[in-house]
């Protein structure tokens, strides 16, 4: 996370999301330059992968204020 709020791309998001789809996680928030490799993790509809830009954006989204695609 930046001092900005920009969530930065990260290394392992891979094996981070197919452990939390092991431990039934069902939705998965990463930085956006990560989503694709994140989404590998499991067949479409086991796992929602959802890309952030910035901690606004998540807040928001949490609030029901906005929301992510």
């Amino acid at each position: 996370l930046g001092l900005d709020g920009r969530v930065n791309p990260v290394v392992g998001c891979l094996p981070a999301a197919i452990h939390a789809l092991g431990e039934g996680v069902r939705t998965l928030y990463v930085p956006a330059a990560n989503a694709a490799e994140a989404a590998w993790a499991a067949p479409e509809g086991e796992l929602a992968v959802m890309g952030l830009d910035n901690l606004g954006a998540l807040i928001k989204h949490l609030r029901g204020e906005e929301v992510l695609s």
